[in-house]
């Protein structure tokens, strides 16, 4: 029996820490990328086997508009990275939108992916 509450004991503690995980200050996920952006770096991090035309992007980016990428990890990742990723992104992409306008990257993943089609791509 003190077994079976000990356990239960747990797993509530537990249910707990994961629901409070969700309650945290959304602007909490944007930090790194506030602090990022306060010392002049841009950079939008990745994960996941990289499209063919991703290196031509990259290039294009970093010699444009100062923008580098990082990749944080490969097909493996948890929920927990996805969410610290696309909170960082969602953050570094308003302030890239704000100062070179909006679609900016977009338009450069197109050209990028011509240049693939051209063969004109930059290898990694």
């Amino acid at each position: 029996m003190k077994r079976l509450v000990r356990t239960a004991t747990l797993l509530v503690v537990a249910l707990a820490a994961t629901a409070l995980v969700g309650c945290q200050d959304p602007k909490a996920k944007w930090r790194e990328a506030e602090q990022d952006i306060a010392a002049g770096k841009l950079c939008l991090k990745t994960f996941g086997p990289p499209a063919p035309w991703s290196w031509t992007h990259r290039a294009m980016a970093r010699e444009r508009y100062g923008v580098d990428f990082d990749t944080v990890a490969g097909c493996v990742v948890t929920e927990e990275l996805v969410e610290r990723t696309k909170g960082y992104n969602e953050r570094m992409q308003r302030e890239i939108s704000r100062r070179f306008g909006p679609d900016v990257l977009e338009k450069l993943e197109e050209e990028a992916r011509a240049e693939q089609e051209a063969g004109r791509a930059v290898k990694p």
